[in-house]
């Protein structure tokens, strides 16, 4: 990718889409087949991203043409709202709305491809909005 502004957009659609910001132009379109997508988050070293689904998250690597997730956390019940990354993305963790549970997940845990569980699940009040 030549420039260093990541662009995704992702929806009810079933597809994560990669823009060119100055451009416009999609340069990358990968399929999530299962359900939509209900939340996007990348890493602060914009080399992979989240897309959050139904039941689901699937981690994607930014910059390769590989259409295939580089990990998939199964194991969540309902509709997955909220993910974001620890501050150096060796940790992720995922939430849902109208929820009290949260996940914390390994984001090194699986080897490429594979289905990955969580971690360590806690029940707590979200905090926030």
């Amino acid at each position: 990718m030549a420039s260093s502004v990541v662009l995704a957009t992702a929806g009810y659609d079933h597809t994560i889409r990669f823009w060119e910001a100055t451009s416009g132009t999609n340069y990358r379109t990968l399929q999530y087949p299962d359900s939509q997508v209900n939340k996007l988050e990348i890493t602060s070293d914009k080399t992979q991203i989240a897309a959050a689904g139904n039941s689901q998250i699937r981690l994607f690597d930014v910059n390769s043409n590989d259409p295939q997730p580089v990990a998939t956390f199964d194991g969540h019940q309902g509709n997955v709202t909220a993910v974001g990354f620890q501050k150096d993305s060796k940790w992720m963790f995922s939430g849902r709305r109208r929820s009290r549970r949260q996940r914390v997940l390994s984001c090194g845990g699986a080897p490429r491809g594979q289905r990955a569980r969580a971690d360590r699940e806690t029940r707590a009040p979200i905090l926030g909005r």
